[in-house]
């Protein structure tokens, strides 16, 4: 039986009875084996550092009593290589491994934003209430998202450098789907409570990045790559915190904590937004000739726009929080929470 599995393997130790040019793999029954044949590359006999089989590698699933003690990881992708050079399959949202999580976590979105209306920021009207009520179910997303890809890059560092394009295990596609739930649930709740330039600015940006983190998502293909994206939302934690307890009045009354919230934002926005960025941006180049011109597209060019909204957004935090000289806030943009662009929910008309 001819198993696919992606690249690259990490060979830990070989077995010498089999020879130089077989390995064995335990399975997790530990009552069958994988075994590789490496016909045009001898496998070493003590291998401890990373090689990449050659493409015409064949893996060999079957079943024994026992096996030689030996131990390779593999992480095994349902799809071929060539989907790397085909454009997305986006009727694939509708099939039922996308589109159950996706209204599962979408109506999750749905009913936290109903408990945070009904429970949180009473004591607050107006627009300043609607932003507080929504900046609490983005610091949400922010917790759920920002974590979960902090700690998948640091569990695993070399899937996200070495196997971006064809690591893919079903678990970790519910991270973008989540994300993508999110995004939807936040425009509804933009267009519902709010119509200002700064509303048509996050719908342009949810809709390019709802289509980003798809392209990397259907077709099993860069996954790892919306892992690289949602790193950035390490830093919407803080972000979103310091908004809150701006709006809020918090940063009045606990100076101390808001201190510290606005240097971990400024520490976490240079690491999540231009470090991580920098860094995948020179994979993206690296690997240019491996993918299909769409993901080129999408792996460049969604950096470099990001790039430039992440630098406007740096530079009024840095004016805003006093890291810059206050002659430069005439050139910062207009403070979002200034403007009356709420609607009234009984009427329709602007507040």
């Amino acid at each position: 039986m001819i198993h696919p599995y992606s690249q690259p393997f990490e060979a830990l130790r070989s077995s010498k009875s089999l020879g130089r040019r077989w390995a064995w793999c335990p399975r997790r029954n530990k009552s069958s084996a994988v075994r590789l044949r490496l016909p045009s590359k001898p496998f070493p006999a003590c291998a401890r550092s990373p090689f990449t089989l050659p493409r015409d590698s064949v893996a060999l699933l079957f079943e024994c009593d026992c096996f030689q003690s030996g131990k390779m990881t593999a992480t095994r992708n349902p799809l071929n290589d060539r989907a790397a050079f085909e454009m997305p399959p986006f009727s694939h949202v509708f099939h039922s491994s996308f589109f159950v999580p996706f209204l599962a976590y979408f109506a999750f979105f749905r009913l936290a934003g109903l408990f945070v209306k009904n429970f949180m920021w009473q004591s607050y009207t107006g627009f300043k209430k609607y932003r507080l009520q929504n900046l609490s179910v983005c610091l949400l997303h922010s917790l759920i998202s920002g974590l979960w890809s902090t700690i998948f890059f640091l569990t695993h560092v070399r899937e996200m450098f070495e196997n971006v394009i064809h690591w893919y295990e079903p678990w970790a596609a519910h991270l973008p789907i989540l994300s993508i739930a999110y995004f939807l649930h936040d425009a509804l709740d933009m267009l519902n409570h709010e119509w200002s330039r700064w509303t048509l600015e996050l719908l342009i940006h949810h809709i390019a990045t709802c289509f980003a983190l798809l392209s990397g998502l259907l077709p099993q293909k860069f996954l790892l790559c919306n892992y690289w994206a949602l790193l950035m939302e390490g830093n919407s934690i803080f972000l979103h915190t310091r908004t809150i307890m701006q709006i809020s009045g918090l940063a009045l009354q606990q100076p101390d904590a808001f201190k510290r919230i606005v240097q971990c934002n400024v520490i976490s926005f240079v690491i999540c937004r231009f470090v991580s960025q920098a860094l995948f941006v020179k994979w993206a180049i690296a690997h240019i000739h491996k993918m299909h011109p769409f993901y080129v597209g999408i792996a460049l060019g969604g950096p470099a726009v990001f790039l430039v909204i992440n630098a406007m957004l740096f530079f009024r935090i840095l004016v805003s929080d006093g890291f810059l000289d206050q002659r430069w806030k005439s050139k910062a943009a207009i403070n979002r929470d200034d403007d009356k662009g709420t609607l009234n929910e009984k009427d329709g008309k602007l507040l």
